[in-house]
């Protein structure tokens, strides 16, 4: 699918799916359990939460509301991972679009764990001699 030049990629994972609906129902769970319990003085206790904040309904000045309709719309989504790409489709197969994003998020996670252990300045070089050097510096 193509967006203003981009190239919308998606992919389903049953794993992820599964993952999904767990987080969403616990997330429901505590949302629920929350609207009932008051706190000492009557008070129904904050929502803060964002990730709750999209299954409610707010009726009127004060009565908060779990949207169920929501909920289902929610659950339409389990499984589902896109990614935008400026790469035309005859030059990358959408599994390959997928697997450089995972590349791509290992090698942020690599570089998260060396700033914080090393203090490593973010790097600006393009070349892989300068990188290296740069790293080999700090």
């Amino acid at each position: 699918m193509a967006v203003d030049d981009q190239r919308l990629v998606v992919a389903y994972s049953p794993t992820r799916a599964t993952r999904d609906a767990h987080q969403r129902t616990q997330m429901v769970a505590r949302l629920k359990d929350r609207l009932t319990k008051k706190s000492a003085n009557g008070e129904l206790k904050a929502m803060h939460p964002r990730g709750c904040q999209r299954f409610l309904t707010i009726d009127g000045e004060a009565t908060v509301v779990v949207d169920e309709a929501k909920i289902e719309a929610a659950a339409a989504w389990d499984g589902l991972h896109g990614v935008y790409t400026s790469h035309p489709a005859d030059r990358l197969a959408p599994a390959k679009v997928l697997a450089l994003y995972h590349d791509l998020l290992q090698v942020e996670a690599a570089f998260r764990v060396t700033k914080h252990d090393l203090h490593v300045r973010p790097v600006s070089h393009w070349k892989q001699a300068r990188v290296e050097a740069h790293v080999a510096i700090a």
